[in-house]
């Protein structure tokens, strides 16, 4: 994504991936009943999993970063992988983003801290 005078101009790509992450955040929203099943479930049968919170001023209303197989979305990790489950869990924030990871996802098994959708400007 580029930034040019203040705004976005995403690639069709890029439009696509986030439309997508919308739309497993909202059938996802459904799934949330006050437990941490429904996050361990998610978790669980992602191979990549993204936490996806509210954002008014990013494209689609929404930000994420990566909880689970951020080695899977590296070109250079040398795997080749057909087809990835992709899993979002419904964050109400960032913040809250980082606490799941930070329970339900071991360091040892995914990884690095949080990938961000972009870096902070």
């Amino acid at each position: 994504m580029s930034r040019e005078w203040g705004r976005f101009w995403m690639t069709e790509d890029e439009d696509r991936f986030l439309a997508k992450l919308e739309t497993l955040y909202i059938a996802a929203r459904d799934l949330m009943d006050g437990t941490a099943s429904p996050i361990r479930r998610l978790i669980d049968e992602g191979d990549v999993v993204y936490g996806v919170w509210p954002d008014a001023i990013k494209p689609h209303g929404i930000d994420y970063g990566v909880l689970k197989g951020g080695d899977l979305l590296k070109e250079e990790s040398g795997r080749v992988v057909v087809l990835l489950r992709e899993t979002v869990v419904p964050c109400q924030s960032r913040d809250q983003a980082l606490r799941i990871r930070a329970v339900f996802c071991s360091h040892d098994l995914y990884g690095k801290p949080l990938i961000q959708s972009s870096p902070a400007e």
